[in-house]
């Protein structure tokens, strides 16, 4: 190897072995600068900056030591090595010419201790078995010597490179500062003489402007220059030019420049090593920091004017720098100042004492990219193969579908069974009305529908619709869609005491008013199973001639969350959308055996998929053989034109019959809304307003002595928990029982984020609602101003539980207050703007409080002061212009996200345009309430069927305490209109593979 000549394999170990150190020693120093941090909680900036910059020194340090260290391991000397030529073996081989230095080392090898490339005897040799031993198990060890010198040839290229792009930059910067145009005189060069003359300093830098920068710069070690972009020197008062003459200032007082020096060597030097990178960017953070931090003081002590000043120059000059200008990364890496505007927003968040969010740059999607491309080269030829013999398959013979468009009542299929649309009536209005597909009233009906409820809005109105489908296959398979509707549920038909009998089917829904007629249609799937696809207990992937996906993810066994037992489960992923799918299990001895499913998810997009668990519970792993994936299609029939209102002669026969009535009466009716009374029926109790335990007896008394229920409209939530422990069913009927005995004014169900579910199922006794008393905090909020605010809502924030899979921590405002308060752990602050909390012993917590007038603040545990208290920053507004879409409504929201940094959680803090009053939606998309420093997101949002919504991200912004912006959205563009069309049709089969989950649940009941 011709390296050899130049670079000693053994000096190359060395080198090779110090560089591996090197990473785990930046990790251990890293690991100490962050364990001290945990520990010094209330550490300032600049001792923060000094132990990074001590970190990487002693990394650096480290270095030679470990080389001088680092010693290779020897093999014993192989001296007097002989080998003898017999007839049978010849010594020389006749194509090679014997070289002598490989029958005695050498005495650089005997040095080094090196092994030696010699001839394998074949004869009687004098050369020691000891030796021969000792080499022999040494090989292995040392075979990978011989690549030492080509890695260390790749680094020392590495390190050309990395010096090469530094004297690079280096020169541009020279070049920059002789095309400056230098500042001799003015009230610029005043300020930094004064400045200068204030910090005893010997060297006062040089002041000067160019058109080829972003934003002030310090250039030059020995001879500083500060440079100023010339955008900004007419664009900045002359107060904040002087704070950015400051800054850059203590950057020289501060010898930075020699700081920033040592950065790039050691970046140089290490330029592998990503923790080195890390500390880096790091330090060049705190930097920014320690010197914001000089420029906001006066005095020695900081004020929050300055700050509020300086965060407003920061931000200006980002608006004054040119747009299309990108500021040269390494001119940027040898200047001592920020590089970039998202650079300057974290600045600004510090400035106001925000939660620091510092992601490191190697992006997920990165990672998932390269691990997904060496995957796809491992597998891909086995996948490939798969999908190859499936092709080769017979092709299926679909089921041709039938769809009748005749305006009739009974609607029939091929095979005899028929569908008979019994009545529509209203929903949630009195008096209840109900009539026939041709719209005739009918004077009664002998069945009701419950266990379903969907939201009516002003400009909406509900319906129910009740069909019933006779002379049904044994196992069919039944689904249904309405057409020019909005959101539905399934109900369930109580007919004479009997609940779903045979064939009935109800649905509520709800549609835009002036809507005159919906339209119906049920599909039956009773034909031949047709197997498409076949897997063993391995995993596979495999598709159909139709290109459509079938991926098995093997057998395995797994607990079945219904019947709590350990059974052979398999989770089958594909994109079969009109079909009726399900998976059989073939065992060795050639019997099938069906599954129940669960767990059943759905993906939508350009490709939506099905992912369900399929269950087999008399099925042992062992006798297991193959699975088989099958398909049918289905029959439809579509009724058309079905009436949303009764027809004119009989609507009038009711007007004139209400009329009646009214007349008899001499009280006018006063509509009051009913008040809600929030209820969660957890695990273990029954909570009233989410902290008092209280049984339904104790409801039901509750209800009794109120002077008019119908007042009242409770809201129940049930947790994950409870339905887990089989409560739903009980508590529907319990909350049916109250609502028909009190003539309630309504009810609602809802449910929780699975954190306050978590936390609601863990309480048993009324001592689980008592706090630790050794965990109070006791704390005051503040407004700017200093003053004690009362009424402030306080919330603690808690890291997830590990148990749940969603971290993220949502929270909804309404003018800046909490919409669910029983979603979350809070108090209120008292007139002295005193709280009480009782955050957890682990650190990772934060405090946010809010008040509609004195503003927000969010705190995070080891940004909190010793005298706890909280100063409310003012809110910020955003006043947002949108271009009208034809045929389309449009609202806006907001999305206000907090990262998550360490153990604490990501926050995003939700505002809806539907949560406001009326009184301020005629004013326009304005927010006044909005969290101030960190970043907002504004979504468009467009209207769906089902009266939900459909939200698309238009702009980002991070707006300063108290600062009021106006911005315009401009019209929708071709790709978000795709995208909106694209979600409107990921809603619409989400919609039918519920409704068809619903229906196979309620098919395993009656089993």
């Amino acid at each position: 190897m011709i390296w050899q000549n130049f670079i000693d394999p053994a000096l190359s170990t060395r080198i090779c072995l110090t560089l591996v150190h090197s990473v785990w020693q930046m990790a251990a120093l890293l690991f100490i600068v962050w364990c001290s941090g945990l520990i010094w909680k209330n550490r300032t900036v600049e001792t923060s900056y000094t132990m990074n910059v001590a970190a990487l020194l002693v990394g650096l340090l480290a270095l030679p030591i470990t080389f001088l260290m680092v010693d290779v391991v020897d093999v014993p000397e192989q001296a007097n090595v002989s080998i003898k030529a017999t007839a049978d073996s010849p010594a020389t081989p006749p194509s090679m010419t014997p070289d002598k230095t490989a029958m005695a080392p050498t005495a650089k090898s005997q040095a080094t201790g090196l092994p030696l490339a010699h001839n394998k005897p074949t004869g009687s040799t004098s050369t020691s078995d000891a030796a021969l031993a000792t080499h022999s198990s040494n090989g292995k060890l040392f075979g990978w010597l011989q690549y030492m010198p080509w890695v260390v040839a790749f680094y020392l290229a590495g390190v050309v490179i990395m010096l090469a792009r530094l004297g690079l930059a280096m020169i541009k910067a020279n070049q920059l500062g002789a095309q400056a145009m230098v500042i001799k005189e003015g009230p610029l060069v005043e300020s930094l003489q004064s400045l200068a003359n204030q910090w005893s300093m010997k060297i006062v830098p040089t002041l000067a402007y160019t058109e080829q920068i972003m934003i002030p710069t310090v250039i030059g070690l020995i001879r500083p220059m500060i440079l100023i972009p010339a955008s900004i020197l007419s664009g900045l008062t002359t107060g904040e030019l002087d704070m950015f003459l400051k800054h850059e200032l203590a950057h020289v007082r501060r010898y930075d420049m020699w700081v920033n020096l040592l950065q790039r060597l050691a970046e140089t030097i290490l330029f592998f090593n990503p923790v080195l990178w890390y500390l880096s960017r790091r330090i060049s953070t705190l930097r920014e920091f320690c010197c914001d931090e000089i420029t906001c003081q006066e005095d020695t002590e900081p004020n929050f004017e300055q700050r509020v000043q300086y965060a407003t120059a920061l931000l200006r000059v980002v608006e004054l720098s040119n747009p299309n200008f990108v500021i040269n990364p390494d001119l940027a890496s040898l200047a001592a100042s920020g590089r970039s505007p998202s650079e300057v927003r974290r600045r600004v968040a510090r400035l106001f004492g925000e939660p620091l969010r510092e992601p490191i740059r190697f992006s997920r999607s990165m990672a998932l990219s390269i691990a997904a491309t060496a995957l796809l080269l491992v597998c891909g030829p086995t996948l490939w193969s798969t999908y190859a013999k499936v092709n080769q398959s017979p092709e299926p013979i679909p089921q041709k579908n039938k769809i009748a468009t005749t305006d009739k009542s009974t609607k029939p299929f091929s095979f005899g069974s028929k569908v008979e649309v019994l009545s529509i009536g209203t929903y949630n209005e009195k008096p209840q009305r109900w009539w026939n597909s041709k719209g005739t009233l009918l004077p009664s009906v002998p069945y009701h529908i419950q266990g379903a409820q969907v939201a009516v809005s002003e400009n909406q109105i509900g319906r129910q619709l009740v069909f019933r489908i006779s002379n049904l296959p044994t196992g069919c398979s039944v689904k249904w869609k309405l057409s020019n509707t909005g959101s539905s549920a399934n109900g369930e038909v109580v007919l004479d005491g009997v609940e779903s009998p045979p064939g009935y089917r109800s649905q509520i829904f709800n549609t835009r008013k002036g809507t005159k007629s919906f339209d119906l249609s049920v599909g039956v799937a009773s034909s031949q199973w047709t197997t498409v696809s076949e897997a063993n207990s391995y995993a596979s992937s495999t598709a159909t001639r139709d290109n459509q996906g079938i991926i098995f993810s093997g057998a395995f066994i797994k607990k079945n969350p219904n019947t709590k037992k350990e059974e052979l489960v398999t989770v089958v992923t594909h994109s079969l959308q009109k079909s009726d799918v399900r998976v059989i299990a073939v065992d060795s001895q050639g019997k099938t055996h069906t599954a129940s499913k669960s767990a059943q998810q759905y993906a939508g997009g350009t490709a939506p998929v099905h992912q369900t668990r399929w269950y087999f519970r008399n099925l042992e792993l062992k006798n297991f053989d193959h699975f088989e994936f099958q398909k049918r299609e289905f029959e439809w029939v579509e009724l058309k034109d079905l009436p949303l209102y009764p027809s004119e002669t009989s609507n009038t026969l009711s007007e004139k019959k209400t009329t009646q009535e009214n007349s008899e009466t001499s009280t006018p009716v006063k509509h009051v809304t009913p008040e809600k009374l929030p209820i969660v029926v957890a695990k273990h109790v029954l909570l009233l307003n989410g902290n008092q335990i209280i049984t339904w007896n104790e409801l039901e008394q509750k209800f009794a002595a109120m002077p008019d229920p119908s007042s009242v409209r409770p809201a129940f939530y049930i947790t994950r928990g409870a339905t887990e422990a089989g409560l739903y069913k009980t508590t529907k009927a319990k909350i049916w029982e109250l609502h028909r005995k009190f003539k309630l004014g309504g009810h609602s169900e809802g449910s929780l984020w699975p954190r306050t579910d978590f936390r609601y199922d863990h309480i048993k006794t009324v001592d689980d609602l008592r706090p630790d008393p050794a965990l109070k905090f006791t704390g005051t909020i503040l407004n700017s101003k200093g003053e004690p605010v009362e009424g402030a809502e306080v919330v603690l924030i808690k890291p997830v539980d590990k148990s749940i899979s969603y971290k993220t921590y949502h929270m909804a405002l309404v003018q800046g207050r909490i919409r669910n308060r029983l979603e979350h752990i809070m108090t209120l602050s008292d007139s002295n703007g005193q709280f009480e909390l009782y955050p957890p012993k682990n650190p990772w917590y934060y405090i946010v409080a809010l008040h509609p007038k004195a503003g927000f603040s969010l705190n995070r545990s080891d940004w909190i002061l010793p005298d706890k208290k909280l100063k409310l920053l003012p809110w910020s507004g955003l006043k947002t212009n949108i271009d009208e879409v034809p045929n389309e409504t449009q609202t806006v929201s907001l999305r206000t996200q907090i990262e998550a940094t360490e153990a604490w959680p990501e926050i995003i803090l939700n505002q809806y345009w539907s949560d406001l009053p009326k009184s301020v939606q005629t004013e326009g998309f304005q927010y006044q309430h909005i969290p101030p420093i960190n970043r907002t997101t504004i979504s468009r949002s467009f209207r769906g069927q089902d009266g939900g919504s459909f939200s698309i991200p238009g702009a980002s912004v991070s707006l300063l305490p108290g600062e009021i912006r106006e911005l315009g959205l401009g019209p929708l563009s071709k790709q978000q209109s795709l995208q909106l069309n694209r979600m409107r049709e990921s809603s619409r089969k989400r919609r039918e593979l519920i409704d068809k989950k619903l229906k196979g649940q309620k098919k395993v009941k009656k089993e």
